[in-house]
This record gives C-alpha cells, structure tokens and sequence, in this order.
C-alpha cells in the first residue's frame, strides 16, 4: 500500500492476502507496468495487475460481494423512482388543485365587478 498512484510513492504498509478493499479509481501507469487501484481503507493505492503480462494479479474482484452491492444499489434507485412518482403526482395535484381555486377566484371577480357596474 503506497500512498500514491506510482509504485515507488512512499510505503504505508504490506496487506494481507485476502484483505478485502474497496477500489475507488483506477490508473494504467504505463512507467510502473501495472494497473494501480485507489482504496478507500487502508486509505492508499495497491497493485492490481502487471501490464506486462496476463497473468500476474495482485487483486481481484469479488463478484458476489460486486453483485450484492449492485442489486442494493438497483432496490434503492427503484424506491427513489417510486418516492418521485409519488411526489409528481402530489406536485399534479396540487397544481390541479391551485388552477380550480384560481378559476373560482377569477368568476368571484368576474362577478364583482358585474356587480359594481350596475351599482
């Protein structure tokens, strides 16, 4: 773990095989040979695939875990869709609402100033 996206940024520390890390950003170092990864905790950057090769990985994804964020992720987006719905339709009403009370308002006047010119 270095503390940036070079591989010879200074050292913070060794990781254990299998720690789990979330990445936050991605760079291809072309210099270094490796694709560089932004982790949220530790906070820092690792290794996660030489460029000169195909099989050399420091890091992989964990699908399932990949999985369950994205379908977290999808039931959030569905129940904002339905809390906009439900505030554009209150949004309609109310503006239907509004255009019933102006009309009302507007035959009051109507009738008013009627009432007024044959005073």
């Amino acid at each position: 773990l270095t503390t940036g996206p070079e591989k010879n940024s200074g050292k913070i520390q060794n990781l254990s095989v299998g720690t789990i890390v979330t990445v936050l950003e991605v760079a291809q170092k072309l210099d270094d040979k490796r694709v560089r990864g932004r982790i949220e905790s530790p906070a820092g950057w690792i290794s996660i695939a030489a460029l000169d090769d195909n099989s050399t990985r420091w890091a992989t994804r964990d699908l399932q875990r990949t999985n369950r964020w994205a379908v977290s992720q999808h039931e959030e987006i569905q129940m904002l869709t339905r809390d906009l719905e439900v505030a554009e339709a209150t949004a309609r009403e109310a503006k239907e609402g509004m255009a019933a009370w102006d009309s009302k308002l507007q035959d009051k006047e109507t009738a008013a100033a009627e009432e007024l010119a044959n005073v």
